[in-house]
C-alpha cells in the first residue's frame, strides 16, 4: 500500500487527468512535469532548494513543480505524498 511510511511519491496528475506532453524542451516532446522536474532539480541549476541548503526535499520539489506546470498554462493537480516531507529528492 502507497500509504506506507517507506514508500515516497510525487505524481504528475490526479487519476482522473491527462499527464500533457511538452514539446519545446530542447527540441523534444516530453512531459510538462518531466521539464519542471528537470528544471527545478538540477539541469541547469537548483530553483527547487528554496532554502538554499544544497539539499531538495520531496515537498520543495512538489512546490516547485506544481508552480511550474502552473505557470506553463496547464491543469494538473501534482501530488506529494507524504505531505511537507522533509524526505532529501536531490542533493547537489
Amino acid at each position: 500500500m502507497l500509504t506506507a511510511d517507506c514508500y515516497k511519491v510525487l505524481t504528475s496528475c490526479s487519476y482522473n487527468q491527462i499527464s500533457y506532453a511538452f514539446c519545446s524542451f530542447e527540441g523534444n516532446t516530453i512531459g510538462v512535469f518531466t521539464v519542471a522536474l528537470l528544471e527545478g532539480c538540477g539541469y541547469d541549476y537548483f530553483p527547487a532548494d528554496l532554502d538554499n541548503n544544497r539539499n531538495i526535499t520531496l515537498e520543495e520539489a512538489y512546490l516547485y513543480i506544481k508552480d511550474k506546470v502552473s505557470s506553463l498554462g496547464f491543469i494538473q493537480d501534482v501530488q506529494a505524498y507524504p505531505t511537507n516531507s522533509n524526505f532529501i529528492f536531490a542533493e547537489y
